[in-house]
């Protein structure tokens, strides 16, 4: 590292009100790939408990299948209106990612993080105060810009992750899949605990309320326990354009990888109905422990990556959800439609634990890394409306959805067989060597 970075290092940690001698000992015993993410006021178990809570919170957009499928009987409307909520989250989920990285410039990671937080949870408050009032519309804009906030807190936690964890890929695939898989199941849970399909719609505004209420102390914690990380993006995202990162192929890759996981999660509660009788016990024990396919998934990603490669297990994770979804197609039952989503909540976690380690192969400063993986995250917005609207067209009869599951399993397949037989675009930049142009890449690529 040069004299001058380290001579602003130590004028940081004076700052701060850390000797200078201490602060020389720190630089110098640090690693190369840990100096340019290190905060002495940041301990791991703080940033992973902040960064889990914050992604705990906006699981929720996961959910909202538990509120919106009672919308038919609450607000007078046809079912396939009532996916348009998730629908608008993910419209407002795809802003707010492709718009993370400047605010991040302005904010810091921690800021951007904990105002995420914030936004989802008074989106919550304002579509119980919607609900309550029979406003649907109001309840579209809420959801819309609680997604907003959804898209900040994730990405902002993302970074977060990477700079605080450097040598632990372990902690930065699985703290995002694990904080949404939970945050995800305590709300399904919640639909059978608190019996939303019986409760009046003022009953149920106000525990959607009180659900955002929760999410506003977990913002002010954030503000409190991390350290104010702004100087990490004060960098410029052009020094690293010239290592040009193939957005448009990972673009494609995450629309494709997310796409099943979307559909399930904009429609779950009704899709699961379609396949067995209501049953009080299945959706208050069996679904919210799927959710735990999804954590799996992030858990598991590195291990997975560095036995097959990134390219083999795209592709394997695309057939086997493609294998799945025909088998559903050809004997639907509600044995097949639970291993059909555990196969699809799994892929999901894996595949959203394995993108941000490759995007970072060419990008390793923060800000260049968030305006990549921003720009290349607006394709998970985008796989949520879209799967919204198949769960719109097909949940009126089983027929309708076996079609939608040929349809779609079919394109996974292909997906899964183009990615591993073919290289189309840039693709073939998912084969393992990267381009190489800092030491930290090297780094960062010996830990994935």
């Amino acid at each position: 590292m040069p004299f001058s970075t380290n001579s602003v290092f130590q004028k940081n940690q004076q700052q701060k009100g850390y000797p200078i001698t201490i602060a020389f000992i720190d630089t110098i015993t640090m690693t190369e790939a840990s100096r340019s993410s290190y905060h002495p006021a940041a301990r791991p178990s703080t940033l992973a408990l902040a960064s889990y809570a914050n992604m705990f919170c906006v699981g929720g957009a996961y959910a909202l299948s538990t509120i919106q499928s009672e919308f038919p009987r609450l607000l007078d409307m046809p079912q396939q209106s009532s996916f348009a909520p998730f629908a608008s989250a993910c419209f407002g989920l795809s802003f707010g990612l492709g718009t993370c990285a400047s605010l991040l410039s302005t904010l810091g990671a921690r800021a951007t993080a904990a105002s995420g937080t914030a936004i989802w949870g008074l989106a919550l408050i304002g579509t119980g105060h919607a609900l309550a009032m029979s406003n649907f519309v109001g309840i579209l804009i809420a959801v819309a810009f609680g997604g907003i906030g959804v898209g900040y807190t994730y990405l902002s936690v993302i970074v977060l992750v990477g700079q605080g964890f450097p040598q632990r890929p372990l902690a930065r695939s699985a703290i995002g899949p694990l904080g949404f898989s939970t945050g995800a199941g305590a709300c399904i849970g919640s639909y059978s605990y608190f019996s939303f399909s019986s409760i009046d719609q003022q009953s149920l505004g106000h525990l959607v309320r009180l659900s955002g209420y929760i999410s506003i102390p977990v913002a002010l914690c954030t503000m409190i326990a991390l350290p104010n990380d702004l100087t990490q993006f004060t960098g410029s995202p052009d020094s690293e354009q010239k290592v040009a990162s193939p957005r448009r192929a990972f673009r494609t890759l995450l629309f494709f990888n997310a796409l099943p996981g979307m559909t399930a999660f904009a429609g779950i509660l009704p899709l699961a109905n379609l396949y067995s009788e209501p049953d009080h016990q299945y959706t208050a024990l069996i679904l919210p422990l799927i959710m735990v396919a999804l954590a799996l998934g992030g858990l598991l990603a590195q291990s997975f990556q560095g036995w097959l490669g990134a390219r083999a297990s795209f592709s394997v994770l695309f057939i086997l959800r493609g294998a799945m979804l025909l088998r559903l197609a050809q004997y639907p039952s509600g044995l097949q439609a639970t291993i059909t989503l555990l196969s699809i909540l799994f892929a999901h976690g894996m595949g959203f634990g394995i993108l941000p380690g490759l995007i970072k192969r060419y990008h390793s400063q923060p800000a260049a890394f968030a305006y990549s993986y921003g720009s290349v995250l607006v394709a998970w917005g985008v796989a949520g409306v879209v799967g919204a609207i198949l769960c719109a067209s097909s949940i009126s009869s089983k027929e309708n959805l076996t079609t939608v599951c040929s349809v779609m399993g079919v394109i996974t397949l292909v997906c899964g067989a183009t990615i591993q037989l073919f290289s189309f675009g840039d693709i073939s930049l998912l084969n393992p060597t990267p381009p190489a142009h800092t030491d930290l890449v090297q780094h960062d690529l010996a830990t994935l």
